[in-house]
């Protein structure tokens, strides 16, 4: 295959698509979607042109000035576009030692923020942009049963669930109106906590 007048050059750590000694080899059971993800992912030209604009980034402290809101403009892009909430370089094989923990992607688990019990006064939660009405936001109280909240949050979400489905939003189908939707759209998280408040009072 020979690369088009124009295109990006051929990155010297690109393994051979023609050679499978360069791929995991697919008999081994324990292989999980995660590494067979990152095959792929790493040979995306568009990924590697996004790593190399972070790799680009000036060093130093992150979250002051400027550079603190490129570097999350660029962690926006990798969950945006391909999914990954910890980056990691193309030419890193699933072989070293830091595929433990990266690339993560953002199915692999859900996010979470938790005010740490050494944490100042001036703690204050991120602010949580929902995005799409799939997109849900609980909280947690961990002076209560952890198996009972789970519980009632399952119900909940899986009726959430059944619900965007009519309306054609996990489907694969065009967007709806939310506005036709205000019940079933509007504040999932306080819903959630209602529900979980009524049932566990029962």
């Amino acid at each position: 295959m020979s690369l088009k007048k124009g295109s990006p050059k051929k990155p010297d750590w690109l393994p051979d698509w023609k050679d499978v000694t360069k791929y995991p080899d697919p008999k081994e059971k324990k292989l999980s979607g995660r590494v067979w993800a990152w095959e792929f992912l790493r040979r995306n030209p568009q990924y590697q042109e996004l790593w190399e604009q972070f790799a680009a980034l000036p060093s130093g402290p992150i979250y002051e000035g400027h550079s603190a809101r490129v570097y999350m403009d660029v962690g926006e892009r990798f969950e945006r576009e391909f999914g990954v909430s910890h980056p990691a370089p193309p030419p890193m094989t699933i072989a070293h030692p830091d595929f433990k923990w990266r690339p993560e992607f953002i199915t692999q688990k859900p996010r979470h923020w938790i005010m740490t019990v050494d944490c100042d006064n001036d703690f204050e939660p991120p602010e949580i942009h929902l995005e799409h009405p799939a997109e849900v936001v609980v909280k947690f109280d961990l002076r209560l049963q952890i198996k009972s909240q789970l519980i009632h949050v399952s119900k909940v979400l899986n009726t959430e669930a059944k619900h965007l489905t009519k309306a054609g939003l996990l489907n694969g189908e065009p967007r709806a109106q939310s506005g036709k939707y205000p019940k079933i759209f509007a504040c999932s998280g306080c819903e959630i906590e209602r529900r979980y408040k009524q049932g566990h009072s029962r």
